[in-house]
C-alpha cells in the first residue's frame, strides 16, 4: 500500500522538456491512469517513478519518504511492461518466483506466495507450462504476478494490453482491474487508449506536452474536461466555431460572458440528434441544417457523418434506426441538439473552457 506524492517533478533531454513541474497526489489503494498521446510525457514520468530514469529536480514521495535519489532495486515498485518480459526458457511457476529467489525469500516462502499469486491471476492450472505455451494474455499475467508476489509497495504498468487483440484487452482490463481492487494495491498505469483509461481508473490524469492538462474521477474527465485538449483526446466531440453567437446564423444560447466570436462549441456525438422536420424538435432545442454524407451501422448503434451549411464536418451517433440506413447521400436534414449539453471553449489545442 503507498501514498504517492509528486512535486514539481521536472525532466528535459536536451533542450526538449519532457517532463513539466509535475504535482500529483495519489492516495492508497487508487487506480490511477497516465493517459496521453504518443510523446505527451506518460512513460517517461512512470519511468522515472520506477527509477528507469532520473528526473533533473523534484521529489518522488512514497508513504513520506523521497525515493526519488534510490536506485530502481530498492525503490520497491513492481513493474509490469507492454513486452510481458518474462523469461522463455522456465517455467510460468519459476518466471513467477524469480524476484523472491533474488530477494532469497525461504523456499517455503516461495512456494506459499507462488502459489497465492497464481491464483489470484486465475494461472494455477498453468503453473509448470513454459511460457511459449500460453496466449498472450495469460503471459501477461505471468508478468503481473511476478510484480505482484514480491508484494511491492507500488505497481506501475506500462501499456500492459497494447500487444493483445481488442476482445482480449476487454476481457484483461476487468481481470486487472479486479486483481488490483482486491489486493487494495495502489497503481499507476500508462496507456493512450482513452476507452481503456475510463473504463478501469479511479483518477485519470490527462497529459499534453509534459504538462498535466487535467486529473480527475473518469466521469469528470469526460462531462467536465478542463480544456479543449481533454475535450478532443477523451471520447470523441464536435468542434463548431462561433460567429456572433450563431452556427451557420442559427443563434445558440451562450452563458453569460462567453464571447460571440472566436470560440468553439464542443458538441458529444451522442448528444446530437438527426431530425427531418425543425418542428418537432423539443422545446430549447437548437436545430442546424445540415447534408448527410454517410451512415454507418455498427450494431448497438448508427454512425451519421453530415455537414453544416458552412461545410463543418460533424458526427452524431444515433440509436439503431432503419430508417436512417435508408437516407441517400446527400440528403438534406437537420441537426438537433441541447444547448445546455454543449460546452464552450477557446480556440487553440488546450484552449480554456469558457462554459
Amino acid at each position: 500500500m503507498a501514498d504517492v506524492h509528486l512535486k514539481q517533478v521536472r525532466k528535459s533531454y536536451g533542450n526538449v522538456l519532457a517532463l513539466s513541474e509535475i504535482n500529483i497526489e495519489i492516495p492508497t489503494g487508487t487506480f490511477f491512469t497516465l493517459l496521453g498521446p504518443s510523446g505527451c510525457g506518460k512513460t517517461t514520468l512512470l519511468r522515472a517513478i520506477a527509477g528507469f530514469h532520473a528526473h533533473d529536480s523534484g521529489e518522488i514521495i512514497v508513504n513520506g519518504t523521497d525515493i526519488g535519489k534510490l536506485p530502481a532495486h530498492r525503490r520497491n515498485v513492481g513493474m509490469v511492461f507492454q513486452d510481458y518480459a518474462i523469461f522463455p526458457h522456465v517455467t510460468v511457476r519459476e518466471n513467477v518466483a524469480f524476484g523472491l529467489k533474488e530477494r532469497k525469500v525461504p523456499r517455503a516462502e516461495i512456494t506459499r506466495r507462488v502459489d497465492e499469486i497464481l491464483e489470484k491471476v486465475q494461472l494455477s492450472a498453468f503453473a509448470e507450462r513454459m511460457p511459449h505455451a500460453l496466449s498472450g494474455g495469460q503471459q501477461q499475467r505471468v508478468g503481473l504476478a511476478r510484480a505482484l508476489v514480491v508484494q511491492p509497495t507500488l505497481l506501475l504498468m506500462d501499456e500492459p494490453l497494447s500487444n493483445l487483440d481488442a476482445k482480449l484487452r476487454v476481457d484483461l482490463r476487468r481481470e486487472l482491474r479486479a486483481v488490483q481492487q482486491s489486493m487494495d494495491m495502489t497503481t499507476v498505469y500508462v496507456t493512450h487508449d482513452q476507452e481503456e483509461a475510463l473504463a478501469m481508473s479511479d483518477i485519470v490524469c490527462v497529459m499534453y506536452g509534459g504538462v498535466i492538462q487535467q486529473a480527475a474521477a473518469p466521469w469528470e474527465i469526460y462531462h467536465s474536461p478542463a480544456n479543449r485538449f481533454v475535450a478532443a483526446f477523451v471520447g470523441s466531440n464536435n468542434f463548431v466555431p462561433l460567429e456572433n453567437g450563431a452556427i451557420t446564423g442559427v443563434p445558440v444560447p451562450l452563458a453569460a460572458g462567453v464571447p460571440s466570436t472566436g470560440a468553439e462549441l464542443a458538441l458529444r456525438p451522442e448528444n446530437l440528434h438527426t431530425i427531418s422536420d425543425p418542428a418537432s424538435a423539443p422545446e430549447g432545442m437548437v436545430t442546424l441544417p445540415a447534408t448527410l454524407d454517410q451512415v454507418a451501422f455498427t450494431g448497438r448503434e448508427v454512425s451519421v457523418a453530415l455537414h453544416l451549411e458552412n461545410g463543418h464536418e460533424v458526427e452524431a451517433i444515433c440509436a439503431p434506426d432503419a430508417s436512417l440506413l435508408d437516407l441517400p447521400r446527400g440528403a438534406h436534414t437537420h441537426l438537433a441538439f441541447d444547448p445546455t449539453k454543449a460546452q464552450v471553449f477557446e480556440a487553440g489545442v488546450t484552449g480554456r473552457r469558457l462554459a
